[in-house]
């Protein structure tokens, strides 16, 4: 439902591989595609959007890898 939202009509973008090329989302895209909408409203709100470094709090970076180490 939060990617229906995000989207608001547009298209997932598809994760592919060379061994395996979808032509429709799986729930793996889904999810990815969720959690970095999360991530990005979380720990990328304090930089510019155009901007080609971001600026991460100490206790942002430390939830980011927390996050990331607990992905399977």
């Amino acid at each position: 439902l939060i990617a229906l939202q995000t989207l608001k009509g547009g298209i997932l973008p598809l994760r592919h591989t060379a061994w395996y090329n979808k032509k429709q989302a799986t729930f793996s895209d889904v999810l990815a595609f969720v959690r970095r909408t999360l991530w990005a409203e979380k720990f990328l709100h304090n930089s510019a959007l155009n901007a080609d470094r971001v600026e991460l709090s100490r206790k942002d970076m430390e939830a980011l890898l927390d996050r990331l180490a607990a992905v399977p």
